[in-house]
């Protein structure tokens, strides 16, 4: 029997919401740009139900792109957020750039839970 993680597709919808997000305040120029991921860790042992599971999450990402005050929008299972929460509070961003400075900002970023084989 093979083993199976979970693994996080997001990039795309990542760099999706964090552009629009940001573009509702500032338009996207050199001296402005949305936060972009630079460091993600994949959650391991999920349940197999929380396969292609799509989940939101509120973050707010800091000056120096670190994630606080992370929260699921909607319900998610407690056992879920318990798993999920330590591992997004280790990803790391570049952060949101206004008139050239970091700032920071809150989010609303969707996540995709697909199955990844273990190698």
């Amino acid at each position: 029997m093979s083993k199976s993680s979970l693994s996080v597709l997001f990039a795309a919808s990542l760099l999706a919401a964090c552009t629009a997000s940001a573009q509702s305040l500032t338009a996207t120029t050199s001296a402005n740009k949305p936060p972009a991921p630079v460091s993600v860790v994949n959650p391991t042992g999920l349940p197999p139900w929380a396969q292609d599971m799509v989940l939101e999450i509120y973050v707010t990402i800091d000056e120096q792109g670190v994630p606080h005050d992370i929260s699921f929008k909607g319900w998610v299972p407690d056992n879920l957020q318990a798993q999920l929460l330590p591992v997004f509070a280790k990803w790391r961003f570049s952060p949101k750039i206004e008139n050239g400075q970091p700032v920071a900002g809150r989010f609303l970023l969707p996540i995709r839970l697909i199955t990844a084989e273990a190698s």
